[in-house]
């Protein structure tokens, strides 16, 4: 389709829609469309301007309500080419999608269905064992994709996934917040682990001391391009040319709040809560995101958290430990950070 409009822009978008799903969905088209005009005005609704599903995105417009109708209307695409093996595995593919969304986002989605009175039927169980089917499938299907291994790494990925919940407790640097004002991320959940998981250094791994038992680290020395771990190293502040290590709030691609750690901000094999920063205008804004580590580890989106977790200004926080010489510990111990969370404070605009 992209490549119609670019040859000529001025074509019928939903001639070109049509066609598409007729020729690839086949007797699954209507209900194709009809998830796909979901999507769409989920987007709209949320203000956001890309309706695509990025696989695992954990913050994006997609809220309690659009995954229940779209579910319901992949479940009805699949009975339509149930006879078809080919265009089932089409089907099933944006089924495995949508599964895999609804699992990372659960608790969000089933706090939010609570809030609004929208019956929310999933189970982590059942979302899991779906997944897991979809992958071995395709895995085992001929030319399924030109990229076999990022299958299996996926694979991977969710055979160890955590389904127990997400409740930690509150560090103690905030037990003066309202409860109901603290969100927590755990980065133990982050799809970006099982992509390109080998060239950048990732592992999940169990750790007694973080949040709750099992932790995502970052190891430059385990990542296969060392040029992708730059963005890990860190010098004293009072270096010749100081290099800190950048966490950054973004707003309209504009830094409005931003912590650079030292080595001596640092207490070895020890985990600390550093302030990032605060940030104002996320509903007026059409990108609010932190980024850590810069944009080769990853990336939060405000705006999407906040489709889950209504707010317009807040203090963001994140829980990290180092260990390794690299970062001021024991040179036996590799050089590692260990992301265990990150916390965003709803607050009032007046009192940050």
């Amino acid at each position: 389709m992209l490549l119609h409009l670019c040859e000529n822009p001025y074509a019928d978008e939903e001639y070109l829609i049509e066609d598409f799903m007729t020729k690839f969905y086949g007797k699954a088209q209507e209900h194709m469309k009809a998830y796909l005009y979901e999507l769409k005005a989920a987007a709209y609704k949320n203000e956001y301007s890309s309706f695509c599903i990025i696989e695992g995105a954990r913050f994006n417009y997609l809220d309690a309500e659009t995954v229940v109708k779209c579910h319901g209307i992949l479940c009805n695409a699949a009975e339509a080419v149930k006879d078809n093996e080919y265009l089932s595995l089409r089907v099933m593919w944006e089924q495995k999608l949508l599964n895999a969304l609804i699992l990372v986002k659960f608790e969000d989605l089933k706090n939010m269905a609570e809030r609004e009175g929208i019956e929310f039927r999933f189970e982590k169980e059942e979302l899991l064992k779906d997944i897991i089917s979809a992958l071995n499938i395709a895995i085992n299907t001929s030319n399924f994709t030109n990229y076999p291994e990022s299958l299996e790494d996926e694979l991977r990925f969710y055979e160890a996934f955590d389904i127990s919940s997400n409740n930690a407790d509150i560090p103690k640097e905030l037990i003066n917040e309202n409860r109901h004002d603290i969100y927590q991320y755990h980065f133990k959940d982050s799809c970006r682990h099982f992509h390109d998981s080998l060239n950048y250094g990732f592992s999940i791994i169990e750790d007694k001391d973080s949040s709750l038992g099992t932790v995502a680290r970052m190891c430059g020395e385990e990542a296969r391009f060392k040029a992708n771990a730059a963005d890990l190293l860190l010098t004293s502040k009072y270096a010749e040319n100081p290099k800190p290590l950048s966490l950054t709030i973004e707003q309209n691609s504009k830094i409005v709040g931003e912590c650079g750690i030292y080595r001596e901000d640092i207490v070895p094999n020890e985990y600390k809560l550093y302030k990032i920063g605060a940030v104002s205008g996320i509903k007026e804004s059409a990108d609010t995101r932190v980024n850590i580590f810069g944009l080769n580890y990853e990336w939060v989106s405000l705006t999407g958290l906040s489709v889950v977790f209504p707010m317009d200004t807040c203090e963001v926080y994140i829980s990290l430990k180092f260990t390794g010489a690299l970062y001021g510990g024991s040179k036996n111990d590799k050089d590692a950070i260990f992301t265990d969370r990150l916390i965003v404070v709803r607050k009032e605009k007046e009192n940050v």
